[in-house]
Formats: structure tokens, sequence, C-alpha cells
């Protein structure tokens, strides 16, 4: 949160200083940074505030699980959180198999918050106050009926498509077999499974080959789970955002799934709030939102622009019907038949 705080004199005012709470729309905010200005007999507080949910960082969790254990969602949660002195309570919400971390501990809870988001591909932590919930994917999804309509009630949606980050196949290797042998092969390393190669065929047949770095990872010791982890480090499609500029002020909602129409470019798609400007002190001021890419995203776009450049090609080949196409190339005239122009088309 930023604002700009003006000297009336108040005792709100008199009390404004760093690290102090602000209460807005049900949430509590910590003033990090206060820059104080005095210009032309006007005193101001430029100040920066940030979601008390960040002071999970204060939280220390200096024990340190050794090895490689398997926890649920709520055993980290539990871990780092458990009777803490800040009032920060926790919650799980939706389904989440068990997963493998490796020295849990050592760290902040905020660490753990963020060990979690990396070990459950898909979940999201949210705080309500201090109250912190973690979501699944299903669980955090929400489709409210709402709509983005470019030229209705947008005016601008910015679209960034990027597939410089795109991999699709990775190298693995996991756990090795510790022996107490002493014979003299003992010193060659032998693993639960042998080290291969893991690919997304789906991505590969749209993209081609996009290979990785190599995931080295002792936690596995069978193929398969070792597999289905590596698939989870992929990035199997381009990524697409969305940055769109409201002709309102409203407040979206964290999570919500909304029907994005341009509807010059038959492009319809549903994509995900992930992050927002609202400015509620000035109704004048528009929300700009992002939105979230997912395969079915990337691929309606695709399939938009197929739909209008076959559009454009049917009506460049109904010219063509018409009349041949005649040039003048270096003073030689030359024609265009049909099916050299189609033949061109489908080049």
């Amino acid at each position: 949160m930023q604002f700009t705080a003006y000297d009336d004199g108040s005792v709100a005012f008199g009390m404004i200083d760093s690290e102090s709470s602000l209460f807005f729309d049900n949430q509590e905010y910590i003033i990090k940074q206060c820059v104080p200005d005095y210009n032309a007999n006007v005193n101001t507080i430029q100040i920066t505030a940030t979601h008390v949910y960040n002071e999970t960082s204060r939280i220390w969790q200096r024990t340190v699980k050794e090895g490689t254990l398997t926890y649920s969602v709520n055993d980290v949660l539990s871990f780092y959180l458990y009777s803490n002195s800040y009032g920060f309570t926790y919650e799980v919400v939706g389904s989440f198999d068990s997963q493998q971390i490796d020295s849990l501990g050592g760290d902040s809870a905020k660490d753990g918050l963020s060990k979690i988001v990396d070990t459950w591909i898909g979940s999201v932590v949210y705080a309500n106050g201090r109250h912190i919930i973690v979501y699944s994917k299903e669980a955090w999804e929400k489709d409210l009926g709402n709509r983005i309509d470019y030229l209705n009630n947008t005016s601008e949606i910015q679209l960034t498509y990027d597939s410089t980050d795109m991999v699709n196949q990775v190298w693995v290797i996991g756990a090795t077999i510790e022996s107490d042998s002493d014979d003299v092969d003992s010193n060659v390393e032998q693993y639960y499974f042998e080290p291969h190669l893991v690919t997304d065929d789906e991505s590969v047949s749209r993209w081609g080959v996009r290979p990785g770095a190599d995931i080295d990872d002792d936690r596995f010791t069978n193929a398969d789970s070792m597999d289905a982890y590596a698939k989870t480090q992929m990035v199997t499609d381009p990524a697409l955002s969305f940055d769109v500029t409201l002709n309102s002020n409203v407040k979206p909602v964290p999570g919500e799934i909304r029907r994005l129409e341009v509807r010059h470019k038959n492009f319809v798609t549903k994509i995900q709030v992930v992050a927002f400007t609202w400015y509620p002190m000035d109704p004048t001021q528009n929300t700009s939102v992002t939105l979230n890419n997912t395969s079915k995203t990337i691929l309606d776009y695709q399939n938009s622009n197929k739909r209008n450049l076959e559009s454009e090609m049917d009506n460049l080949k109904i010219q063509i019907n018409q009349k041949n196409i005649t040039g003048d190339a270096n003073s030689m005239l030359f024609t265009w038949t049909k099916e050299e122009m189609n033949e061109y088309g489908s080049s």
C-alpha cells in the first residue's frame, strides 16, 4: 500500500511512524517507509506499508528436521506457526497429497510458506489479516460469472507471449544406494533407478524439443515419482499474460476466473486474476489487472489466430476467383492462376 498523508493537525497524523499498523478494508498493514516532505508550508508524509502477512519473516524456526521426510501441508504450517507469539493462525483448504522435503527448518516461517508453494505445485498462500490460508488450485479458483470485454468494460488489453523459458525435456537423476561393502566396486555409484530422459510428449508435438537443465534429486527412489515431479518443473507452454486496464475503479477478487473477450479477433477464453492495482481513495483512477495463462488459454489464443488467418485467406481466394492478379515486375506482365495462389497461400 502506498499513499500520501497530509498534516491536518490530527492525532492520527502524529501517530504515523515506521512499524505502526494501518487498518484498511479489514486488513492490517505495517508501515515500512516514511518520507516526510515539507514544501511551501504543506507538510506531507509519503507512506509505504506492507501486508501484515510479511511479518511471518520474524518467526524463526531454528530446529532443522534432518533428512528427507514426508510431510502434509498442515505439518509444515504447524512446524513453523504453531504457538507463535505474533498471533498468526493457519488453515488448509482443499486436498493435497503428502510430499517429501529435505532438511525442513533453519529458516523463517515466510520461507516455510514459500516452500509449500514450491513443493505443492498450484497451491496458493493467501492471508486474511493474520490468518494464513493455503488453498489447492481447485479450491482457490472461483468463477463468479464476470467478464472482461474489450471496448465494453476495458479500453486496453496488453498481451505478452514469451517462449524464452520453455522446457519440455530434462535428464533426471534420483537417489543413490548406500553400500556398507568394502568391495572395490563400492565406489561406483548405484542408483535406485537409472538416470533417464523425461519428456512431455504433448508439448514436444506442439513446440518441438526444448531441453532443460538436469534435475538431480536424492529424495526420489522411485522412477515414476521422479518423472511426475520432473514434469511439474517443466515449462511446457509459452508464458502468456494479460495486463488489462478496466474502465472502472472496481476492486477485483483474487483468484477469480473471468471470461475474456476480444470480439474483433474472435478470441474468447477464461483467465484468472493473479494481481491488481486498485486506487480506493481515487475513484477517477481505473483498476489495472494482471491475468494468468493456462494451456487452454494459449490454445484459445492460437485457435483465434488460426481462424483469423483462415478468414483472410478465404477473402483472398474469393478475390482470386473473381479475377487473376496481374502485376508489373521489371516491366514484364505476369499472371497468377487460382491454383498457383492456393499453393502460395498454403506454403
